[in-house]
């Protein structure tokens, strides 16, 4: 079952790339790097990279809601080296790697998993927050995106989407809870999981700014505001994130960048976009692993978790 749901993400996310690539390929347009396209470019990587490691300060914070005390030098490196694996087929490998550096730093398995499911969770949940703040405050940003979906056969459903995903996670992580307690695991913290929330929250902005610099780059005389760019890669991110079998949700998060920008600077422009900021990803990526390779081996390995 596993291995065919890999197969049907993989394929769905081919499928969805190859199409968006048909759309906008003969339209794309000529790049000239000038010397403020370069600034751009390099304000974007350094929005992508601060973003990994606020995700991985993040991830501290999790931790902490099950009272899991470990130098910070160790635990941001459990996102820090393992995210590099989300770019292998299945999609999985991140959270396997996660919680190998977590049980090599004397983490409780279980602890392990509740906390990545928890973490799951609270990225959906920050994205669904930034999604309901946009449509509170400029509804009309969403409705340019939202148009197309709700006119497809899926219509206004599209929205129990997120609902579904975060009750999914609600009550895996109640019964991970209830198995903790009977255990005689520290009960988990809820206040600590506000911070991760928030943390999240903010990422999601900080990669919308970056796709911000670079529409600046492909389309200079197109302008797109921050509140859409952010909305267009929460709804990507999270898409690409769910779906499996898709490695860094390569072609699904890439395939709705096209389409989103697409709305305002056309299919070419927004292929564009979409190509240079998943180089520029997999440049910040890289990049945070060899930091966070430094740090874990500058940092000595804890006697246990506290």
């Amino acid at each position: 079952m596993k291995q065919a749901l890999r197969i049907a993400g993989t394929t769905l996310a081919l499928v969805f790339l190859g199409y968006v690539v048909w759309r906008g390929v003969d339209s794309m347009p000529p790049i000239t790097f000038s010397g403020s396209g370069l600034f751009s470019l390099a304000a974007a990587l350094v929005l992508y990279t601060l973003s990994q490691l606020v995700a991985a300060g993040s991830w501290t914070a999790t931790l902490r809601a099950w009272n899991i005390v470990l130098p910070i030098g160790r635990s941001v490196c459990h996102v820090l080296l393992s995210q590099i694996g989300k770019y292998l087929p299945g999609n999985v490998a991140q959270f396997i790697g996660r919680f190998a550096l977590a049980r090599a730093d004397g983490i409780p398995s279980t602890i392990i998993g509740a906390a990545i499911l928890a973490e799951t969770g609270l990225l959906i949940g920050a994205g669904v927050l930034i999604v309901a703040g946009v449509a509170l405050l400029a509804p009309e940003l969403l409705g340019v995106l939202l148009e197309p979906i709700e006119e497809t056969p899926l219509g206004n459903a599209v929205w129990a989407i997120p609902a579904l995903g975060l009750a999914a996670v609600a009550g895996v992580v109640g019964y991970l809870q209830l198995r903790l307690r009977k255990n005689g695991s520290p009960p988990m913290n809820f206040a600590w999981l506000g911070v991760p929330v928030m943390a999240h929250a903010v990422n999601f902005v900080v990669l919308g700014l970056s796709l911000v610099f670079v529409v600046d780059v492909v389309s200079p005389a197109h302008s797109i505001g921050l509140g859409y760019a952010t909305i267009v890669f929460v709804v990507a991110w999270v898409a690409g994130f769910i779906v499996p079998g898709a490695p860094g949700g390569i072609g699904i998060r890439d395939g709705i960048i096209v389409i989103g920008l697409g709305l305002v600077i056309g299919d070419g422009a927004g292929l564009t976009v979409a190509l240079l900021h998943r180089a520029i990803s997999i440049l910040g990526d890289a990049l945070t692993f060899a930091f966070g390779w430094m740090v874990r081996s500058l940092t000595p390995a804890p006697a246990e978790a506290s």
